[in-house]
């Protein structure tokens, strides 16, 4: 019952956070942890209807089916995790999907991708749906460069992303307003990532 719980735990998660890979994945551990659970209960109604003796019918073969599934579940736990942790739950490939109409036709993702090669993502909870989302790496006119979108899950499923803020780390300064949109609309234009 323990990884069926775990599991269902993940599934929330996922879902919570949404996205493409969030929803599939959630709905892989919802199928694993509704499993669990059952096979869980079946075998206590069992025991208290004394039709089932754990000392009784524990032989090395059921021991080492237990240790198997045991092995498996911890196994796609651990995977589910770094699901998790790499897709940031959904929320980057909702974030990398946005396109800022005013500016261009891209999306934030190919902006990035174009003009910071290797970046990196990562997210921070501010609130229940609420997120500041980073992109951190290297840009050839800007140096080390860190981005900051304002992520909100509003109740209705729909996403509002704004771009908060522009670190230049290289020249310790941050950007927000009317010089932060200039930064940003130089992604456009130039988009080689030499």
């Amino acid at each position: 019952p323990f990884i069926g719980i775990v599991y269902l735990y993940f599934c929330g998660r996922l879902f919570s956070e949404g996205g493409v890979s969030g929803i599939l994945f959630g709905l892989f551990m919802l199928v694993l942890g509704i499993a669990y659970l059952v096979e869980a209960v079946k075998a206590w109604i069992d025991i208290f209807r004394r039709k089932s003796d754990i000392d009784s019918t524990m032989t090395k073969e059921s021991l080492r089916s237990c240790r198997r599934t045991l092995i498996i579940g911890v196994i796609v736990i651990v995977f589910g995790a770094f699901v998790i942790q790499g897709t940031g739950g959904g929320i980057y490939t909702n974030v990398q999907s946005v396109v800022f109409d005013n500016i261009g036709d891209e999306s934030i993702g190919t902006i990035v991708d174009d003009n910071i090669p290797n970046a990196k993502w990562s997210n921070k909870k501010i609130s229940s749906g609420v997120y500041v989302v980073s992109v951190t790496g290297y840009n050839k006119n800007y140096g080390d460069i860190k981005i900051d979108f304002y992520y909100e899950k509003e109740k209705d499923g729909s996403v509002n992303v704004t771009l908060q803020r522009i670190h230049l780390l290289d020249d310790n300064k941050t950007y927000d307003g009317l010089q932060m949109g200039v930064i940003w609309s130089s992604f456009y234009s130039d988009d080689s990532i030499n």
